[in-house]
């Protein structure tokens, strides 16, 4: 290779000018959103950033540097993790809040409301395994891992099973 010859050829007398995208010539400013190519692009801090539909996700469980509600700084601590994906806010301001409504006397209350939440997804979680089961059972063959079909009989009783999951939904709409 000759390098004399590519250091002529690239010896120039104006300076170039080099366009990026001749057919989109608009010019986008801090916080604009366009699509481009099937892609949907904005403007953060100076940078273009590609919007993927994972984008809001991320952004919710990422912990922010300070809490929003005090402005203290948010360590990385397992606490303030947990708590600002359940609470939005850090460690710190969930004990302030608790501890005032202790002094109020709307702990009690508001603990049970936590408690009852919980119990609710629980239900939730039975009463879907138990819909899976029933539909699993009213079909006796199954497929193992060699791909062979087998036919399997349970004593389960599908009834007694249906009227379970009738009082689950009862008490989940309670």
């Amino acid at each position: 290779m000759d390098f004399k010859k590519t250091l002529e050829q690239l010896e120039l007398k104006e300076p170039v000018k080099i366009v990026i995208n001749k057919d989109n010539d608009q010019e986008h400013m801090e916080g604009d959103c366009w699509e481009e190519n099937g892609k949907k692009y904005t403007i953060s801090n100076g940078i273009k950033i590609i919007v993927s539909k994972f984008s809001n996700v991320r952004k919710e469980m990422l912990l922010p540097l300070s809490c929003p509600k005090c402005g203290n700084p948010m360590q990385n601590s397992k606490l303030n993790h947990k708590f600002w994906k359940l609470r939005k806010c850090c460690f710190d301001c969930v004990v302030k809040e608790e501890t005032q409504m202790k002094i109020d006397g709307t702990y009690s209350k508001y603990e049970e409301d936590i408690i009852n939440k919980n119990k609710k997804v629980v239900l939730v979680d039975i009463k879907n395994f138990l819909t899976d089961y029933i539909n699993t059972m009213n079909s006796n063959n199954y497929i193992t891992e060699d791909g062979k079909i087998e036919d399997w009989k349970s004593n389960v009783n599908v009834d007694e099973l249906k009227k379970d999951l009738e009082l689950i939904e009862e008490q989940i709409n309670k």
